[in-house]
């Protein structure tokens, strides 16, 4: 049977924080922009117990704790730190799967974990902590979905094993928004149809359930019942794209509203790119209007990127070709993915020596190699074009 452990770093923003001033330890920690439109990037446990939760306006959240923290976001900081807790986990373990800037999938499967997997994971927790000053929870299981789930299940620093004989004690009595891979949106249609937890979604048998979920219906069955096991195998891990989404909390004109939502999902989104060590080519835009209406754009850039202030520009711009002003969920996705070393490698046939040695025609061509399509083009034949039309 597949190990397979998810390693979710905790509230890593706030962590980070923590970590760079001690004296933060234990404190009411909410970060975001400054501005009075600007939204909750992320919060501390001890700030989330008085009800403060991602994407929450700052002026609210200011209103609701008074007596927290409150922190700019330092994402060349975070990424920083991601970077640190990768470098320590990859100079362990050989098949490790990076899912976000805070999270992986490590395949323990041929690891000897010794007589007591349960402290092996635990003095593995505590060593992350004691190196990098940062805290993890520890999902165990024989596929991702489990692991995940297990990660999620204690908060901060937990430790679960689940096991194919603990699915209906652990698993089962989770209410259905705790589905990982289930977004709040659909678990709302859920809960309409009186499927709570995930006890009730596994043995419905109410066709509403299939025609909520759609084609992902047997698949989350599948991984809640624990019907899955599975390894990762690094030669066929090849992310397509990377997203992020959020359902604003009303149904909102306000540019100012839209564009806080639009700048966090861009900053989430270009942080996983980061993790990665990829860059994009295609940026898109989905929204969904006050009837859910989902509408996207996309935009092709000629130079692939992970900088965040590139991307949320080109969003902006995106958002202005949509009809629709009444907005209830956001967005922002990036596809056409490439690795940064085989972009710097692609680069390399630039070098001044091949240039000086290249036609007009093989440069276009090896241009037009990287975009992925003819978009390069001689002047001359643009002129001859323009005259036809």
């Amino acid at each position: 049977m597949p190990v397979i452990v998810h390693i979710d770093m905790n509230c890593f923003f706030a962590s980070c924080e923590v970590k760079k001033d001690p004296s933060l330890k234990g404190k009411k920690i909410i970060i975001g922009g400054t501005s009075s439109r600007s939204i909750v990037s992320a919060a501390s446990y001890e700030a989330k117990k008085d009800g403060i939760y991602t994407t929450m306006p700052i002026y609210m959240a200011k209103e609701k704790c008074k007596d927290a923290i409150f922190l700019p976001v330092d994402y060349s900081y975070y990424e920083k730190v991601s970077s640190e807790i990768f470098t320590f986990l990859k100079n362990r373990f050989p098949i490790l799967e990076i899912a976000s800037i805070d999270e992986a999938y490590i395949d323990m499967s041929d690891i000897y974990l010794g007589k007591d997997p349960v402290k092996y994971f635990y003095d593995l927790q505590k060593e992350i902590y004691e190196t990098l000053h940062i805290p993890c929870s520890i999902g165990v299981s024989y596929c991702k979905f489990l692991a995940k789930m297990g990660s999620d299940y204690k908060k901060p620093l937990g430790i679960t094993i689940i096991k194919k004989k603990d699915i209906e004690k652990i698993i089962y009595p989770l209410p259905i928004d705790a589905t990982y891979g289930i977004g709040k949106a659909t678990s709302a249609k859920l809960k309409e149809i009186n499927i709570l937890t995930i006890k009730d979604l596994v043995t419905s048998n109410d066709v509403k359930v299939r025609e909520i979920l759609g084609s992902y219906y047997q698949t989350i069955i599948s991984l809640c019942k624990g019907e899955v096991a599975e390894r990762i195998h690094l030669q066929e891990y090849n992310v397509k794209s990377i997203g992020n989404s959020h359902t604003l909390d009303y149904n909102t004109d306000d540019y100012q509203v839209i564009k806080e939502n639009l700048k966090y999902l861009c900053d989430e989104v270009t942080l996983r790119l980061k993790a990665n060590s990829m860059l994009a080519y295609t940026i898109t835009l989905t929204i969904k209007d006050k009837n859910f209406v989902s509408k996207s754009k996309s935009k092709q850039i000629i130079e692939p990127t992970d900088d965040n202030d590139k991307v949320f520009i080109e969003i902006l711009k995106l958002l202005d070709k949509f009809e629709s002003k009444v907005i209830r969920l956001v967005g922002v996705s990036v596809s056409k993915l490439i690795y940064k070393n085989q972009y710097y490698k692609q680069l390399s046939l630039f070098s001044k020596d091949e240039i000086a040695h290249d036609t007009t025609s093989e440069i276009i061509y090896k241009l037009n190699q990287i975009v992925g399509k003819n978009v390069f083009i001689k002047a001359k034949d643009a002129i001859k074009n323009d005259k036809r039309n």
